[in-house]
């Protein structure tokens, strides 16, 4: 229960975050549309492809269904691309506004904040963490509402083909959804700590690199190799996971 507070005490700040962001709204809105229309000629492909074959088996070729069909696959290539570079433009749009705000912040902190934590740790913060943002956006928010829809539409159109079969197929949903909710969890809890590792070994480097004549002086370069080479293993075994 603690952590199930913890985690949606976590999403309403990030939604809370990302309301406070620059949102170029009529490019995102413009992208969804293009990825919606871009899922919707996906879609039709199979059942173009359908009537296509069936006039292969027949006595002529049914050219006007071929063309039709080229003409579907130019346009989704064409929607789809559109569609991706507007995602890139709108991911690093709010990127570029988040790491200003987070720069702006962290010239302002007190004195003591660095005197607790090391220089690379907070710039891991401003580079990774906000790249990691953008992913989200780019990648996994826009791809997440066409699958959606997408998934819906797929279904539509093979229940329209054979109804039967496809309540076989959605049989297997709800066996799939009781495997991938609790390995969702375990993904989560499992990219915050690589996250943080992340941090910590930027952290490490920063500091080591920013006073190598010390350890050159104290011959220190054994023992931080030695830190180094535990943080490494440490990102090995979290990018195993």
């Amino acid at each position: 229960m603690e952590n199930e507070l913890k985690t949606k005490g976590s999403m309403k700040e990030f939604i809370g975050l990302l309301r406070q962001l620059k949102w170029p709204k009529g490019k995102t809105a413009l992208a969804l549309v293009l990825a919606l229309f871009s899922t919707a000629a996906s879609l039709a492909v199979p059942l173009v492809t359908r009537q296509l074959v069936d006039s292969l088996t027949g006595a002529s070729f049914n050219w006007s269904t071929a063309v039709f069909l080229f003409v579907v696959f130019i346009l989704q290539a064409v929607l789809g691309g559109v569609s991706y570079y507007l995602l890139a433009f709108i991911g690093e749009t709010i990127v570029a506004d988040l790491r200003n705000k987070l720069w702006y912040k962290v010239l302002r902190l007190p004195v003591s904040y660095y005197d607790e934590n090391e220089t690379g740790e907070t710039m891991s913060r401003i580079t990774q963490d906000t790249t990691m943002l953008k992913q989200l956006v780019s990648d996994h928010l826009v791809s997440f509402i066409t699958g959606i829809i997408s998934i819906i539409g797929a279904v539509a159109i093979l229940l329209y083909l054979d109804w039967k079969m496809t309540l076989i197929m959605l049989v297997s949903i709800p066996v799939s959804m009781a495997i991938i909710f609790p390995l969702g969890r375990i993904m989560h809890k499992i990219a915050k700590a690589t996250q943080g590792e992340m941090a910590k070994f930027s952290g490490h480097l920063g500091r080591v690199l920013g006073d190598i004549r010390l350890v050159k002086a104290y011959r220190a370069e054994p023992n931080e190799g030695e830190k180094g080479g535990k943080a490494i293993s440490s990102l090995f075994s979290f990018g195993l996971k």
